[in-house]
């Protein structure tokens, strides 16, 4: 995975990006804000 030591659990665990949803959906007013789109360009 990465070369970053756990902090806290002994146990390490890997979890897939595909398996971690966001927590509540966005607002469309939020997607056309100049923040939001600033972060969708630097992926």
């Amino acid at each position: 995975m990465t070369n970053v030591k756990h902090g806290f659990e002994p146990e390490i665990i890997e979890v897939p990006l595909g398996a971690i949803k966001p927590g509540a959906p966005l607002a469309p007013t939020v997607l056309s804000t100049p923040k939001f789109r600033t972060i969708l360009s630097s992926c």
